[in-house]
């Protein structure tokens, strides 16, 4: 699962050099912030996608630092759809405890659906009762045409 925030300038597209500055920023965090361009039918830059993996430490901390950052240097509005809101810098706070709910879900939901059957699907204990009963079946079927 990945946070993410958005770079973007409202009203105007963004071009390739501030895509490029928000690429190098992005590779200097060692390759753990993923950057998406967001383009419009016609191929125009309309933001940024930045998203790091919510398993990664002090994640909420990195991502916001080099948002921010690149949002103050090229002038650009940062917007947090988790929290549907523009966020500044007085804002880490609330992205952090976000960030933070989204870790614990991503933790917390594979342990959820191990433990509990699938929607639609039948528990292994079902299986094996259908399955003994179509053997029986199966057996008094042979042993009536056996019988004949």
């Amino acid at each position: 699962m990945r946070y993410e925030l958005f770079l973007r300038r409202p009203a105007e597209s963004l071009d390739q050099g501030e895509l490029a500055a928000v690429c190098e920023a992005a590779a200097q965090e060692g390759g753990v912030v993923h950057v998406d361009p967001y383009r419009d039918e016609e191929g125009a830059l309309l933001g940024v996608d930045l998203g790091i993996n919510v398993d990664q430490p002090a994640g909420a901390a990195r991502l916001c630092r080099l948002a921010l950052d690149v949002a103050g240097t090229h002038r650009l509005s940062l917007f947090d759809p988790q929290l549907g809101q523009t966020i500044t810098k007085g804002d880490e706070e609330l992205v952090q405890q976000r960030f933070d709910q989204g870790a614990a879900f991503d933790v917390a939901a594979p342990i959820a659906t191990a433990s509990s059957p699938s929607a639609g699907g039948l528990s292994p204990s079902v299986k094996l009762w259908l399955a003994l009963i179509g053997v029986i079946a199966l057996v008094l079927l042979v042993a009536r045409g056996l019988s004949c």
